[in-house]
C-alpha cells in the first residue's frame, strides 16, 4: 500500500477534514498539490486560510494546526464534486 501525504479522517454535508504532518515552512505544500489535483489555483494565504481559485470561483480551505506534528485542514465539497 503507497502512503499518502495525508489521510482523510471526517466527511460532512459541508467539508472532507484531513490530516497531515506538520513539515515547518512546507506545511501547506501538500494541501497546496491536492488542490492543484483538483485544477484550484493557490493565490495566497489569509491567516490560517489559504485561498484558491478555479474560473470564476474562490474558496478558503481552513487548517489548523493540531498538535506539534499534525495539521487539520478542511476542503469544501463544492471542490470534489
Amino acid at each position: 500500500m503507497e502512503k499518502s501525504d495525508y489521510e482523510l479522517f471526517s466527511e460532512t454535508n459541508i467539508h472532507n477534514k484531513y490530516v497531515s504532518d506538520n513539515t515547518g515552512f512546507y506545511r501547506y505544500d501538500v494541501i497546496k498539490e491536492y488542490m492543484k489535483d483538483k485544477g484550484w489555483d493557490f493565490k495566497e494565504q489569509m491567516g490560517s486560510g489559504l485561498v484558491f481559485k478555479k474560473d470564476e470561483q474562490t474558496i478558503v480551505v481552513e487548517t489548523r494546526q493540531y498538535s506539534k506534528h499534525y495539521i487539520l485542514w478542511n476542503i469544501p465539497k463544492e471542490v470534489l464534486s
